[in-house]
């Protein structure tokens, strides 16, 4: 299925299977300051921030934030910035 998104301010559309988790789908799309780590929302190492508001992409299934805006670590600036 598609899955109709905003990220780091870009419109984008995931393609994603049925259960499929943020997390992935995000990977897939190469978005890979995603990390994986305990997988059970604890070490947040896969937090996103979902209409601003931080969410663990581990447990979240991609295709509960259609049409949301999606926010990774890539979208938070640089060292510069």
């Amino acid at each position: 299925m598609i899955v109709k998104v905003s990220i780091n301010g870009q419109p984008k559309e995931l393609e994603v299977e049925t259960g499929e988790l943020l997390l992935d789908a995000l990977r897939n799309a190469g978005y890979y300051g995603v990390k994986r780590g305990c997988e059970n929302a604890t070490c947040g190492s896969c937090v996103v921030l979902v209409d601003g508001v931080p969410k663990y992409s581990c447990i979240l299934y991609a295709g509960a934030v259609e049409g949301r805006e999606i926010t990774t670590v890539e979208g938070l600036g640089t060292p510069n910035s």
